[in-house]
Parts: structure tokens; C-alpha cells; sequence
């Protein structure tokens, strides 16, 4: 899922740096038909497969953004910004489907989880502990390099080594323990890639970003 995330972005990014088509223009429908126009002929469409041409333009569009994205050429601000996205939706999916499971409703009901009693303060300190996932959406985009490279490594460790403490209490279930390896290596990922922030990338802010 983490992965199918990834190619979320990716085609974001893709489809963010495709040009538009101008009205009034004519395009050929096919690769042969760009010599074929140009000699007059007739295009032979039959002699290559536009499926493998399609994919094969597909990734290696794919491979160039990611390369450029590593780099530090893409816009950094805003890809760790829909990391943190895709990451707080696996937060609160895996607490949705605790109330589907029958078990942890039932702990949910009386109030004490894995040994763990719901009071006040702990709820207000859980609401208090999930706005860092939620923020780091926002200030990954406005923050300048220098704030944002910072903020989103110790955002980052601090969500890692949390996430991996709650599998220590208790016996996690199979889907809270496939959440929360998606969640580790996602904050993982965010991590290494605000660490890797180039120096000199000081203008890579995002649409919104202040300069």
C-alpha cells in the first residue's frame, strides 16, 4: 500500500508536468505517424504496439521525476507534504477499523484498551500527539528549507519511534500490524528524504511556500 501510494505521487507529478494540449492543433495519434506526415506516407501503426510505447514513455517519465525529485530539483515541500497525507490516512484508517473489529470495540466500550484506560487527559494528549502528522502537512509547504529540512526529521523520528512502541503493548492484530509497517516506513522514508535535502536547495519551496 505504501508503494501504491508512491505511484500516487508519482502520477501527480506526471501529470503536474505534462504540457496542455493547444486548441487548433493537430497531433498524430500515433508515434509513426510523426515521420509518415513528414514524408507523406502512409503511417504503419500495425508494426509497433502502442500499449508497450505508451508504458515504456509512462516509465520512463517515471523514472525522471523520481530522479529529479531525489536530486533536489522537484519541489521537496510538497512531495513530503503528501507524504505526510498519505501517512495520517493510515493513522486514521487503522483506528476506523478498530471499531469494525468486535474485540477492540468491546475494549473501546469499557473504556480501557490493552490495558491502557481511556481517561481525559490520555485522549487529550493522543489529540495533542496526532496534530505533528497533521501540521507537518501544512508546514511543508510554507516553511523554508532550513525549518522544514528540521521539522520534518524530528516529526519524522518522533512518529517512527512511537508507532513502533504501540506494537510492543499488548498483541497487535494483523491489520493494525500491516498499518503500522506502512506507517514506519513511511515516516521512515520522510526521514531520509528531509535529511537528504540538498543545501543548496534553498528555493525549493512549493506553490505556496514563503521564499
Amino acid at each position: 500500500m505504501f508503494f501504491l501510494c508512491l505511484s500516487i505521487i508519482f502520477l501527480i507529478g506526471m501529470l503536474a508536468g505534462s504540457q496542455p494540449l493547444r486548441a487548433g492543433a493537430t497531433y498524430p495519434s500515433h508515434p509513426c505517424q510523426c515521420s509518415s506526415i513528414a514524408s507523406g506516407t502512409e503511417p504503419d501503426v500495425s508494426a509497433e504496439n502502442p500499449g508497450s510505447i505508451q508504458d515504456s514513455t509512462s516509465k520512463s517519465r517515471i523514472r525522471r521525476w523520481w530522479k529529479r525529485s531525489i536530486s533536489g530539483k522537484g519541489d521537496r515541500g510538497a512531495i513530503l507534504s503528501t507524504l505526510w497525507i498519505s501517512t495520517t490516512l493510515n493513522y486514521l484508517y487503522a483506528d476506523l477499523m478498530g471499531f469494525m473489529d468486535m474485540n477492540m470495540l468491546a475494549q473501546y466500550l469499557t473504556g480501557t484498551v490493552n490495558g491502557i484506560t481511556m481517561t481525559g487527559g490520555f485522549l487529550i494528549g493522543a489529540a495533542l500527539f496526532m496534530q505533528i502528522p497533521i501540521m507537518m502537512i501544512f508546514l511543508s509547504r510554507v516553511l523554508k528549507r532550513k525549518g522544514n529540512r528540521r521539522a520534518n526529521i524530528i516529526a519524522g523520528i518522533i512518529m517512527t519511534v512511537v508507532q513502533a512502541a504501540t506494537l510492543l503493548v499488548g498483541v497487535p492484530t494483523g491489520y493494525y500490524l500491516v498499518f503500522s509497517l506502512i506507517e514506519i516506513a513511511a515516516t521512515l522514508f520522510i526521514t531520509w528524504y528531509a535529511w537528504k535535502w540538498p543545501r543548496e536547495d534553498v528555493e525549493a519551496v512549493s506553490t505556496y511556500g514563503i521564499k
